[in-house]
């Protein structure tokens, strides 16, 4: 099994599965920082911006036996030297992250992947799109709200840390929902 996954559900199936074949995209040149660590770098409280990175792609490798590619987008595309290149998977976790914009996917605009009316990838309790191989995690999908009982956009950590685990619990068989979001805002 090839996972082209995020690094919570990456890291949860690595959990679950030590057999399982995971390779992790990256687009930009790091594949972890401290989101609590934020404000404190804002706030000017620590100086380095390297500070807040926690695992680099060799960690990965060598700790948990993840192929890390960073520099690359899904499309497939290495970033350093512009080769294109496809790669097979038997599950895929989409999370384009809290950009706007629409990954260069086929199904985001074409048939195979339902979104909303506002763009957001549509999926099930268990981060499942409507494509029977992808599921979608993070900014780029449609939660629950259980308080209003609509769907909404929240590009916030925690939600999207835990969407990764549910979605590799349901890739890996295990019985496991995502319930929803609480959302506040002043």
């Amino acid at each position: 099994m090839v996972w082209l996954a995020v690094l919570p559900a990456a890291a949860r199936a690595r959990r679950l599965s030590e057999e399982a074949e995971i390779v992790l995209f990256e687009r930009g040149p790091y594949v972890s920082f401290a989101n609590c660590g934020l404000p404190y770098f804002v706030g000017d409280i620590i100086k380095d911006e390297a500070d807040l990175l926690v695992a680099s792609a060799e960690l990965f490798r060598e700790r948990f036996n993840i192929e890390v590619r960073t520099e690359n987008e899904v499309t497939i595309r290495d970033l350093r030297n512009g080769t294109v290149y496809r790669e097979k998977y038997d599950a895929l976790v989409l999370a384009p992250g809290a950009t706007p914009i629409k990954p260069n996917l086929p199904g985001i605009d074409l048939p195979g992947i339902q979104t909303d009316v506002r763009g957001g990838i549509t999926i099930d309790e268990q981060m499942l799109t409507s494509d029977p191989h992808i599921w979608a995690v993070g900014d780029v999908v449609s939660v629950p709200d259980y308080i209003r009982g609509e769907d909404i956009h929240i590009p916030l950590a925690g939600p999207a840390n835990r969407q990764g685990r549910v979605a590799a619990d349901a890739i890996l068989g295990r019985d496991t929902t995502f319930r929803g979001v609480q959302c506040t805002s002043v």
